[in-house]
């Protein structure tokens, strides 16, 4: 019984120990993402964070537009996104869509900037044929069709 008794506690002491070190990691990981949200974007005012285990994600408004921010679960920049009116396109992306098989039966209801730290600046385009027809289009600053992707 004091053997149980010994293990019981040893247990309850190590989940403990682990329980305080990852939620000082946390606080560093929102710390590091905090610091990298102020220098990417000089003079932000407030934020919001979500810290959601597996991710960071922080949300604000600047210059009139949301921005949502992806960090990893160690704080590191996965990728910003944003939207933009779909008129304000660059030419490269209007003219890569005009020529892209999507053109004659599907329209154009969004567009955002994607921008990540492998792949760059992105358009990602939202189009639609009919009510059930719907995908995002992803350009890269060429205006070349990178991939498609299917959406709800």
């Amino acid at each position: 019984m004091f053997k149980n008794t010994i293990r019981t506690l040893l247990i309850f002491l190590f989940a403990g120990l682990s329980f305080s070190v990852s939620a000082q990691s946390s606080e560093e990981v929102e710390a590091s993402v905090k610091e990298d949200i102020m220098e990417r974007y000089p003079g932000l005012g407030e934020f919001t964070l979500q810290n959601q285990l597996v991710r960071v994600v922080a949300e604000f408004e600047l210059n009139d537009t949301s921005y949502t921010s992806v960090y990893s679960s160690k704080g590191k920049w996965q990728h910003t996104i944003y939207g933009i009116d779909p008129a304000d396109l660059p030419a490269e992306v209007t003219d890569g869509f005009e020529k892209s098989k999507y053109a004659v039966d599907w329209e154009i209801t969004a567009a955002e900037v994607y921008d990540t730290p492998s792949k760059g600046v992105q358009y990602r385009i939202t189009v639609e044929k009919n009510q059930f027809q719907k995908k995002y289009l992803y350009f890269n600053e060429k205006g070349r069709l990178i991939r498609d992707a299917l959406t709800l």
